[in-house]
């Protein structure tokens, strides 16, 4: 596919958006803030960007209130994200070196409406059964349960 301002050839990632242009012009908007993230280089902890699809981040930026608590499983990019728009994020992480190195940026960037907690997973005698346990090869035997019920408090 030849680009609008020569004969370059698109990527194929681009190409599919022109793609998608054709069949619902209104995608277009979406364009704009994917290329941004695939041209600044940043991790999505820096660009403070969710790993949401561009719509729903759209979407998101509209419903968002100040007056809003957000509770999430997992921080990164989107802690941020929630952090500049509602009152307060409480967000609980399982990976004991992630939350280090989101708890650090919580406090170079002074989010302080952000309550990050560390709940790793437990090793226990699961049965095949318990609803708490990971399917990846890295977690078996371990049950995430404290994790998920986390929520259970707010």
């Amino acid at each position: 596919m030849k680009s609008l301002f020569g004969s370059n050839i698109l990527d194929p990632a681009t190409a599919s958006w022109f793609r998608l242009f054709q069949k619902s012009p209104e995608f277009i908007r979406y364009y704009l803030p994917w290329r941004r993230s695939l041209v600044s280089s940043q991790a999505p902890l820096v660009d403070e960007v969710p790993w949401m699809n561009y719509e729903v981040i759209l979407w998101l930026e509209h419903y968002l209130r100040r007056d809003m608590r957000v509770f999430e499983w997992g921080s990164g990019g989107s802690t941020f994200f929630w952090a500049k728009r509602v009152a307060q994020v409480i967000s609980v992480e399982h990976v004991c070196e992630w939350y280090e190195a989101v708890l650090k940026r919580i406090q170079n960037t002074k989010a302080l409406n952000v309550d990050l907690s560390l709940v790793e997973p437990q090793f226990m005698d699961l049965t095949p059964d318990d609803c708490y346990r990971a399917s990846h090869p890295l977690y078996n035997g371990y049950s995430f349960h404290a994790y998920v019920t986390t929520i259970d408090a707010f």
